[in-house]
């Protein structure tokens, strides 16, 4: 996604913050300062090697096999930083599968959150990856994992982390140094809003979701469970969020692992897009899963995000995707660190209810979106849009014009537009908006509309985050010049539930097959909703290294497009169903 690894290549100029960085110094054949670890249904083997290295005598290892979810990785002690401030890290690698790089923040309370940096290309040779982030306030420390999450190699070696404006580094802070849990996939955490009361939830199909009724000295159709080294205090207790009753959990003696309450597995529709809450309190940062059972018994988990420390009850809401081959549900409320955590109030519910659009639209909808503009998309994916007459969307870089081969010029957005597509705006640059100041980001967002607008003569009334990157401040800026904004959360969109400024999305990779391309189909046909089907490159070969996983063939978009034309939804652009639906 975005300009690739290229566009992070800045170098640190602050300090080496790593202590060992190449490794070189060990006891026990283990490197000085360095940790393995994994989590997940996966085999990995992890190794500590002397020949073959980037830099020096050492470097690290891991061969996994067996993976059916999760990762592993090494990763040094986490070291003190400064909160709001610019850090570049890098490594030397050799894989032979795309891996991922996510730092781990702790902050001055010992909670725990987890920032997704990019993903590195496999190689079969030594490569340097090279990554800028900004520490979020109240960080006191900082790791990164730079893991591997399929069948495969990953070896590396020459660690580096500094501050980008070379500052000094930070005195040493009180805080709890982290051992790490599972690393989520990146994606937007929604924070918690206090209330009193809730709401029913129309088609909340979670048994016993106050746990009111008792079992003997359980909650009926609940079970308690932990795993890894840590000793948990389980507790039915007599008082709630509503009603009298609740489920706690105290933690101690945490290595690794996790405690938690759940409900017994729920049988659910496969494919669908299900919405998980409860209430809670918690005097550390706590982890919401779903714990998903396939059709052939086997168990996948789906990390949903964070739940923020919260003295008064609070709720934690979040929407997520089943696979096609999906057969029941349940939802872990984690805690992974020494402290307490109280529940109450679970809702798991299909979005929308019976029928999704609950009667407010005659049909379902489908958009197809194309992403930053690249040249490819011109020449591979135009062909098969005119072959069906499928009207598409365009998010377009809009300062790649001239300076930037790989991406669209001028004139090919300008026959793209008079093709009858839509031109929406994707910013000048392709930043990560919550690390760039208000001002630049109003530059980014009213430089592209005009940018678009002056090409095309045409308004530019809609925008993608760039990486899905936003908050309540960018959405409110962005707002003030663009119609609609769209998100890479996974989901669909319905008329009687409609946001604008958060369009839901499926993100079509190299690995999504035609089977879930038509499974998402029949969903939005089924519930009368809007489903946005979001690509990058369209090529044999990525443009970058970094960006295969967002890399789809032309014989792959053929084939979903044709799926697409089948349907029976109405195909429209992003303004043709805001029409639709707002009339």
């Amino acid at each position: 996604m975005g300009l690739g690894l290229n566009s992070l290549m800045a170098n640190a100029a602050g300090p080496n913050l790593i202590a060992n960085p190449s490794v070189e110094a060990s006891a026990n054949n283990v490197p000085t300062g360095w940790t393995s670890s994994k989590y997940g249904t996966n085999t990995p083997a992890f190794s500590y090697q002397n020949t073959g290295c980037q830099d020096g005598n050492y470097c690290l290892g891991v061969n996994m096999s067996g993976w059916v979810s999760g990762d592993a990785k090494w990763y040094f002690a986490p070291v003190n930083v400064s909160p709001g401030t610019s850090y570049t890290f890098s490594n030397w690698y050799q894989s032979t599968v795309p891996t991922e790089i996510n730092a781990v923040y702790t902050s001055t309370t010992g909670a725990t959150t987890y920032k997704w940096l990019g993903t590195a290309a496999a190689s079969a040779t030594w490569k340097q990856g090279v990554y800028n982030f900004v520490t979020p306030a109240g960080t006191a420390k900082v790791t990164i994992f730079h893991v591997i999450n399929k069948n495969g190699s990953l070896k590396y070696d020459n660690f580096t982390l500094g501050t980008t404006d070379g500052s000094a580094t930070p005195a040493p802070t009180a805080t709890a140094t982290p051992v790490p849990t599972a690393t989520p996939t990146p994606t937007t955490t929604p924070a918690p809003t206090p209330s009193t009361s809730p709401s029913p939830v129309v088609g909340n199909i979670v048994p016993n979701p106050g746990l009111e009724t008792a079992n003997g000295a359980l909650p009926a159709s609940w079970a308690s469970g932990k795993w890894g080294t840590n000793t948990p205090t389980f507790e039915y207790a007599n008082t709630g969020h509503t009603g009298s009753r609740s489920a706690k959990v105290t933690m101690a003696n945490r290595t690794s692992g996790d405690a938690k309450w759940y409900f017994a597995p729920q049988t659910v529709t496969g494919g669908a897009t299900y919405e998980a809450s409860d209430w809670y309190q918690s005097n550390v940062a706590t982890d919401f899963t779903a714990a998903i059972t396939l059709s052939d018994g086997t168990t996948q988990y789906k990390w949903l995000g964070t739940a923020s420390p919260s003295a008064t009850w609070a709720q934690f809401k979040k929407q997520f995707t089943l696979p096609a081959n999906a057969a029941k549900v349940t939802i872990f409320h984690v805690i992974a660190t020494n402290g307490t955590l109280s529940t109450d109030d679970f809702a798991l519910a299909l979005v929308g209810g019976a029928g999704g659009g609950g009667g407010t639209t005659s049909r379902g909808l489908v958009s197809v979106h194309f992403d930053d503009g690249w040249t490819n998309q011109y020449t591979n994916a135009l062909p098969v849009l005119s072959k069906y007459a499928i009207p598409a969307t365009f998010y377009i870089i809009c300062g790649t014009f001239t300076e930037n081969p790989q991406y669209m010029t001028a004139a090919q957005v300008q026959a793209v537009g008079n093709a009858g597509h839509s031109i929406a705006g994707h910013t000048n640059t392709h930043p990560r908006s919550t690390q760039i100041s208000q001002t630049q980001l109003q530059q980014e967002l009213a430089g592209c509309q005009t940018t678009l607008r002056n090409l095309t003569g045409q308004p530019v009334l809609d925008h993608a985050w760039p990486y899905g990157d936003h908050n309540a401040s960018t959405v409110s800026l962005a707002a003030q010049y663009y119609d609609t904004q769209r998100t890479v959360q996974p989901g669909y969109n319905y008329k009687a539930t409609l946001n604008k400024n958060g369009l839901k999305v499926q993100n079509v990779l190299n690995t999504t097959t035609l089977a879930q391309v038509q499974g998402w189909l029949a969903q939005a046909a089924q519930d009368k909703s809007w489903l946005i089907l979001v690509y990058h490159e369209v090529a044999n070969a990525p443009t970058y290294g970094s960006d295969a996983t967002y890399t789809v063939t032309q014989a792959q978009l053929d084939a979903q497009m044709n799926a697409v034309k089948n349907s029976g939804l109405g195909i429209v652009t992003t303004r043709q169903a805001i029409a639709e639906w707002q009339n």
